[in-house]
């Protein structure tokens, strides 16, 4: 299987998506396949509070409050697009293995393996948000951070 690696171009014609990109993580599940100007709808009511650095915002008549993370160095977040063309069949398991409770489906019996995967846009800081209280997810991933680099780093 051949897979690759592409970034989106800049819209200046350079090589990388631009580092203006900034990403939220939104309390909030939608059905909506449009498009809507986030700027006007969203991040152009953010204020950023001097007293305890959170930002504060409105999204359909409710209060939100975001934090800033800043990712370490070596880290982004992205956005990516996914091309999928083949589908994978793992071998059929044998009938003693089968349990008389399960029936094989269409989705067990395949997987769709990616092609490509494109990089459309990535950062070095999103923000979290959450309704009417402290975003407690922002102090989450810096934790991830930290044991994935004890986890991965050799121990001499």
């Amino acid at each position: 299987m051949s897979e690759s690696l592409s970034t989106a171009q800049s819209p200046k014609g350079g090589g990388a998506a631009p580092e203006e990109f900034l990403f939220h993580s939104l309390p909030l599940q939608t059905d909506f396949d449009g498009t809507t100007d986030v700027r006007e709808n969203f991040t152009s009511t953010m204020v950023r509070s001097s007293n305890d650095g959170l930002w504060r915002a409105t999204l359909r008549g409710r209060a939100l409050l975001g934090e800033e993370v800043q990712l370490p160095e070596g880290y982004a977040i992205a956005m990516t697009t996914v091309t999928t063309n083949k589908t994978f069949s793992p071998p059929s398991p044998t009938s003693a293995s089968l349990s008389t409770f399960i029936t094989p489906t269409a989705e067990a019996d395949e997987i769709e393996t990616p092609d490509q995967v494109s990089i459309q846009a990535c950062a070095s800081r999103y923000v979290v948000w959450e309704h009417d209280k402290a975003p407690t997810a922002a102090a989450t991933i810096s934790q991830w951070v930290t044991l994935a680099q004890l986890i991965h780093t050799s121990s001499q």
